[in-house]
């Protein structure tokens, strides 16, 4: 993420670098716009890179929310099983009949 967002810093400082110095008069207006176009460069990476890891997250969370419902589903069948065997109702484990 740092190398992300140093990498976009430096190309904007590289492209302000080889840049023709604009013809104007007033040089407080040039830096002001070259530190503007600077500050967006950067700010672009770093929102590529936030996008970047919330879909990381996004994935990884579902891969943990499944396994939790796997596990979750397993216990309650097996919970259901010992149930049966305890209470010694063979009925539990059949299937209605029509």
């Amino acid at each position: 993420m740092k190398a992300t967002i140093a990498a976009a810093a430096a190309a904007v400082i590289l492209t302000a670098a080889l840049t023709p110095a604009r013809a104007q008069t007033d040089t407080g207006s040039t830096v002001k716009e070259d530190a503007k176009t600077a500050g967006h460069a950067i700010a672009h990476g770093a929102t590529t890179v936030g996008h970047s890891i919330a879909d990381t997250s996004r994935k990884v969370g579902h891969k943990v929310a499944n396994g939790a419902r796997k596990v979750g589903t397993s216990v309650h069948n097996g919970t259901e099983k010992a149930k049966a065997a305890v209470t010694h109702h063979p009925a539990a484990d059949q299937k209605p009949s029509d």
